[in-house]
């Protein structure tokens, strides 16, 4: 049967097919994310040809370490960082948005690395080529408006690598449960001007800068 998390839009608290997984008490949150002023869960768009629907739109807590080039060592980071799921009769995207940058995002089928160390500062890719990792850590959803068509983990947590494959950006998420992490799933993305996502929704002029309402 298909599965489904959803949040309420008066309370913000989340569930897992009418099963409450975690509110926002839980949470330690005082309300449910604020509406986006221009990015809205039901809107459609148009994006490769596909008409798309977002569904939904989560917030995200990531504790990580991020890779400096110029000072050549990982820095410790603490973000907030959003993710709008774009869904098609034939495919999913994902758009994130972090300080004004924004990211496009599709699933990979299969895993384009030979093996994974969430620890690692280079990943070996399956044509033997080494990719520098840019980001590692833990994600916590801290907020969500909308539905998915899939389960979030009961924690709320997920491990996360970002690394990049010439010009395009690839990650690895996998979920973390009660009973560890879970399979992982890949997915490869590239920026994308905020012009571009103005012409998917057909948004007005003033929404170029496309940025969190904390």
């Amino acid at each position: 049967s298909r599965s489904s998390t959803f949040s309420c839009l008066g309370c913000g608290a989340i569930f897992n097919d009418h099963n409450l997984l975690y509110s926002n008490v839980q949470k330690g949150m005082s309300r449910a994310i604020e509406r986006h002023p221009f990015l809205q869960v039901g809107q459609q768009g148009k994006l490769n040809n596909e008409t798309v629907i977002l569904t939904a739109r989560i917030r995200y807590r990531m504790q990580c370490e991020e890779w400096d080039e110029e000072d050549r060592f990982y820095r410790q980071e603490d973000w907030l960082y959003d993710e709008w799921v774009l869904c098609s009769p034939y495919n999913e995207y994902y758009l994130s948005e972090y300080e004004g940058e924004l990211e496009l995002q599709m699933p990979m089928p299969s895993s384009p690395l030979a093996s994974i160390d969430w620890t690692a500062s280079s990943l070996p890719l399956q044509d033997r080529k080494q990719a520098r990792v840019l980001v590692r850590g833990i994600a916590s959803i801290t907020s969500m408006e909308g539905e998915v068509p899939w389960e979030l983990p009961d924690t709320g947590t997920l491990r996360v690598l970002e690394y990049v494959d010439g010009s395009r950006t690839g990650s690895v998420e996998a979920d973390i449960d009660d009973d560890g992490a879970a399979e992982p799933e890949f997915y490869l993305g590239q920026p994308i001007a905020a012009e571009a996502v103005r012409a998917i929704f057909n948004l007005p002029a003033e929404s170029l800068t496309i940025t969190r309402d904390h």
